[in-house]
């Protein structure tokens, strides 16, 4: 509180306290401060001798006016922090039932900060007008492709359709006709513009030799059952089965049931990672089978920079970023081609095998809801997914006396699969 009283000297500048946010305009006798070089005001003093209320008023519309937009009428309704704290709550909760992977609530997490960074704390949810969803939407773009940006406004369009259907505000927030998901033919054209997110069988091999044994490990899995980078982290060592040769890991993101067979090839590399498996650094990540060298998963979620935790967070994939440093190594690095493009290259290859349902089976794809074929198949058989699993092998290990099928990569063209005469 300011330290003052009416006979305080009102002189142009002058602030009754070093730590109080407003000094007092002498020429006017008002509360005062200047942002982005203009005065604002906050009231008589006459009015307001211990300036509390312009210090209210001010914290009210201090983001607004840092951001440059015009602060908008007092009026009482629903703060957005609030309404995305409630957000959270309920997401939270569907994690705990096991409605929502864990995953996907921390991606609402970091929308939700976005949001609360772009339109300020305090903000009144119904003040919300399209304008400011354009302005989200030129912040979302900024260091995302079209896909991701589509997830991301899909996100908060999700967080506010939840305040309408809970009865939270009065009226659903408009949008504008701007701020929606980029259209397919967008996405598409971007997608042929740009090259191949596919690896040669050879680059594949020169990865595989060239890695530690966590890493090696983890493209076999990715080339042998179409693994991602968050399904490795979150492997459990309870979903092998060496013995037989098998896993039985359902796809975290989409739910869905998933075991394939593995490779000799594979198996060995599992077993060396589990012979020198690093203690964890929590109990929870007992079960994981790939720790980093500091027994932490491989990808997980943590503060960025000194924000504490549960505030600014930023996820930390140590398998993209080894993946990265080896491609640079080898000098097969391209724009755009990760760790995750074996994925892509397996669904790629695995699709020659001619059994698509047993290829989707095996990425854990979720079926359409209008793919009443999916609803009357009640299982897999083995051998379809084993038939998969061995095309993709051919395809990987070229031998001189097998025939093989490779991805030869050509400028400005699609990858094209052809079979490889022995020689």
């Amino acid at each position: 509180m300011p330290k003052f009283n009416r006979t305080t000297r009102r002189t142009k500048g002058h602030a009754p306290d070093k730590d109080f946010p407003l000094w007092i305009h002498g020429a006017s006798g008002r509360w005062c401060r200047k942002v982005r070089g203009t005065r604002v005001y906050f009231g008589y003093i006459k009015d307001d001798p211990d300036g509390q209320k312009a210090l209210a008023e001010w914290l009210r519309v201090k983001d607004d006016l840092l951001a440059g937009r015009k602060p908008r009428p007092k009026t009482d309704g629903l703060p957005l922090h609030e309404a995305v704290n409630r957000f959270l709550n309920v997401k939270a909760a569907d994690v705990q039932s096991g409605e929502l992977a864990q995953r996907s609530w921390n991606d609402y997490k970091l929308t939700g900060v976005h949001v609360v960074e772009c339109f300020g704390r305090g903000r009144v949810v119904e003040d919300l007008r399209p304008e400011d969803f354009e302005t989200l939407k030129a912040r979302l773009a900024k260091g995302r492709n079209l896909t991701t940006l589509g997830n991301e406004i899909q996100r908060v369009r999700c967080l506010f359709k939840y305040l309408w259907d809970s009865d939270l505000i009065s009226s659903p927030v408009k949008f504008g006709p701007g701020f929606k998901r980029p259209d397919k033919k967008s996405r598409r054209r971007l997608r042929n513009a740009r090259q191949p997110l596919a690896f040669e069988a050879a680059e594949v091999r020169q990865l595989l030799d060239a890695a530690t044994p966590n890493l090696k490990a983890m493209i076999l899995l990715a080339m042998n059952c179409g693994m991602g980078n968050t399904d490795l982290a979150a492997l459990p060592v309870t979903k092998l089965d060496l013995d037989r040769g098998w896993h039985f890991f359902g796809r975290p993101k989409t739910g869905v049931e998933r075991r394939a067979p593995l490779w000799a090839e594979t198996i060995a590399a599992l077993r060396v990672v589990l012979d020198s498996r690093p203690q964890p650094r929590d109990p929870v990540d007992a079960d994981l089978v790939f720790l980093t060298r500091h027994g932490r998963p491989y990808v997980r979620l943590q503060a960025k920079g000194d924000a504490p935790e549960g505030d600014k967070t930023t996820w930390n994939d140590a398998i993209s970023r080894e993946t990265g440093k080896l491609l640079r190594e080898l000098g097969i690095h391209r724009e755009r081609l990760n760790f995750y493009s074996l994925r892509r290259t397996f669904r790629t290859v695995a699709d020659g095998a001619g059994d698509q349902v047993a290829t989707i089976f095996l990425m854990g794809h979720a079926d359409a809801d209008s793919d009443m074929s999916a609803t009357y198949r009640q299982y897999i058989e083995d051998a379809r997914l084993e038939k998969v699993v061995r095309h993709v092998h051919a395809w990987l290990f070229v031998t001189v006396a097998d025939d093989a099928v490779d991805v030869q990569h050509q400028a400005g063209e699609r990858p094209r699969l052809h079979v490889v005469s022995a020689v």
